[in-house]
């Protein structure tokens, strides 16, 4: 039997819910109802949140240990959504932004193809039920 995950989520006021894990982290998840404005990030931008940080810790790593000199990575996910409830995410799009020193693009490549086919639990969730494109770009920096 696999690892078992355990959370807890406290009503704290309106929509809002005071989350805790193992990790014993708290975080604030909020959804939009009656037009008033989120006090945090809500379900469904935390999965996608979920999906970039779970594959960006898989390739922060990866490239590490291929000793690549990234300064800097950031992922941009794009959700699109069914129209009718419920209202899951019918296609994802992630977009791997490094930047670093002479970074070679089949290391990324080749990071980014281990964390979203072997590593990445949470693609490898997501991957069953929606459709999940990727992209890359480098960046050339120089130690400033």
């Amino acid at each position: 039997m696999g690892e078992k995950k355990h959370v807890v989520l406290q009503h704290v006021d309106g929509y809002a819910f005071l989350g805790k894990g193992a990790s014993n982290h708290y975080v604030v998840i909020d959804s939009v109802y009656g037009g008033r404005p989120p006090a945090s990030s809500g379900p469904m931008e935390m999965v996608l949140m979920a999906l970039g940080a779970c594959s960006g810790s898989d390739v922060v790593e990866i490239l590490r240990k291929k000793r690549q000199k990234v300064r800097d990575l950031k992922i941009e996910l794009t959700g699109k959504r069914a129209e009718e409830h419920p209202r899951v995410y019918t296609h994802i799009h992630m977009r791997y932004v490094v930047e670093g020193e002479g970074v070679d693009p089949v290391a990324v490549e080749r990071a980014i193809e281990l964390s979203l086919t072997k590593y990445c639990s949470v693609h490898g969730m997501l991957s069953k039920v929606v459709q999940i494109s990727h992209e890359y770009q480098i960046n050339e920096s120089s130690k400033g």
